[in-house]
């Protein structure tokens, strides 16, 4: 212990990182991959035939759908503790699951690694778009930084190379196209410009918001089309909360009917009533905790309390 705290390794990413580790090397190994039975219609350049658990299955024999779910809440709080825009960490995992349906990862060792590589391709793919001095962004990419906070299991040179790899395997499509989140925050923006919801009503956008994130961590949930998804995300979100789940605005808007989103709700629903996911709820609550607006005390307390604990959205 003391060698490490040598290191001067900030407690929270210090704990995120042996957290990572002891976790990852606790699961089985998976003798016959991954399983499961998610939309065979999702992302087609790179999953024709098949489930998409299958796919992955396919290509990899040592990581398994709990290892992701593992490494899925890690690349989560690493995010919130860098501050970075929510929507980085759901396109770190697109590209994750679509290297994981393309190439085998041979050592569990390395597996964490991967992860890295999938975070830092994000946020580069996503600074680019950003203005942003050359310097700052350099700094902020700089691979020694992404080294750092697996304990400095892997070098910076290794982060770089497996970045590169990951950018070079990640199609163009995936790349820039939008996310769950993104179709989310477009989903809310267009509520409450048409005068369906409030602006001060953030409870519901926060635990759409969350019931989606917590989704990355379920291989069938992430399977699903990336609207699709928010959509279900909102509905149950607007449901818990006494309104009315897919109200018209939204129905001519995304173009989803509410029996359309019934099974993709049914699956986020499932998520949040069965995924402990113990360090991203407690990041959820913590930073949640002193929002909200006086008239929406109740609503906040509801919201806190799903976050805390797996529950049903009922």
């Amino acid at each position: 212990m003391n060698s490490l705290i040598a290191c001067k390794i900030p407690c929270f990413r210090l704990a995120l990182s042996v957290w990572l580790t002891a976790t990852l090397y606790k699961l089985p190994v998976a003798a016959k991959g991954v399983h499961s039975q998610a939309s065979p219609g999702y992302r087609h350049f790179w999953s024709p035939s098949g489930s998409f658990g299958g796919w992955i299955a396919r290509q990899n024999t040592v990581v398994n759908e709990r290892h992701r779910a593992v490494l899925t809440e890690w690349l989560a709080e690493v995010s919130w503790d860098w501050n970075l825009d929510n929507t980085i960490a759901f396109k770190a995992v697109n590209y994750l699951d679509h290297f994981l349906s393309t190439k085998p990862v041979e050592v569990l060792a390395r597996f964490q690694l991967v992860g890295i590589a999938c975070l830092r391709a994000a946020m580069g793919d996503t600074k680019e778009k950003e203005p942003q001095e050359k310097a700052e962004r350099e700094k902020d990419l700089d691979p020694a930084r992404f080294a750092y906070i697996s304990d400095r299991t892997y070098s910076a040179s290794e982060v770089e190379e497996v970045t590169a790899v990951v950018q070079a395997s990640t199609p163009a499509c995936l790349r820039s196209g939008p996310n769950a989140k993104m179709f989310l925050r477009s989903f809310w923006y267009r509520a409450v410009m048409s005068g369906t919801l409030s602006e001060h009503e953030m409870h519901i956008y926060t635990v759409a918001s969350f019931l989606l994130q917590l989704s990355l961590l379920d291989l069938e949930c992430s399977a699903l089309p990336a609207s699709l998804a928010a959509a279900a995300a909102l509905a149950n979100a607007l449901e818990l909360f006494g309104k009315d789940a897919w109200p018209a605005t939204m129905r001519r808007y995304a173009a989803y009917t509410l029996p359309e989103l019934a099974p993709a709700r049914a699956k986020l629903a499932g998520v949040q009533e069965s995924v402990s996911a113990d360090h991203l709820r407690q990041i959820w609550r913590t930073h949640h905790e002193g929002h909200g607006y006086e008239e929406y005390r109740d609503e906040w307390a509801r919201a806190l309390l799903l976050i805390a604990c797996p529950c049903s959205c009922q």
